[in-house]
């Protein structure tokens, strides 16, 4: 099993007066600016097909932000996918829940994503500390098109 590092980043969100988007962007420990918050940094997409990649942090107890995440779009009923329950990931695997993006949308991921920030909420029930495992799971197939690991987190 691959050792996950954990990493705290503190991120900045800058609004872009352009397109109304935000830019991203890893600050230094110490770098004080009002516009930044701190995050957890869990890692980088593994094991993936389908181009999937992505940086997955824990925004806050309820949130969390997959960022510069790209997908190809041409996977058949995908959805994220998180675990709370396992030690390794066929376990996770076993005991994943879909989590729908956007929040109440229970529609599977069908579009192509090229370097976007995915804001997910949480269900009432999941915490982001008691998250072990995140997915790009295709139902039809039943496979992972991406996933990571998460830590043992406090916030």
């Amino acid at each position: 099993m691959m050792e996950v590092l954990l990493k705290t980043a503190v991120i900045s969100f800058f609004l872009l007066t352009t397109c109304g988007a935000h830019n991203l962007s890893k600050r230094q420990s110490g770098d004080e600016d009002s516009s930044t918050i701190d995050v957890v940094y869990v890692g980088d997409f593994k094991f993936t097909e389908h181009s999937v990649k992505g940086e997955v942090y824990i925004y806050n107890d309820t949130s969390i932000i997959i960022d510069g995440f790209v997908y190809d779009g041409q996977g058949p009923g995908v959805y994220i996918n998180v675990a709370t329950e396992g030690n390794s990931r066929g376990e996770y695997m076993e005991n994943r829940i879909v989590v729908d993006y956007p929040i109440d949308d229970p529609e599977p991921i069908e579009r192509r994503y090229s370097n976007e920030r995915l804001y997910i909420d949480l269900p009432r029930n999941l915490k982001s500390t008691d998250i072990k495992w995140l997915s790009i799971w295709c139902e039809i197939f039943g496979i992972s098109f991406g996933d990571v690991e998460f830590p043992e987190v406090n916030l």
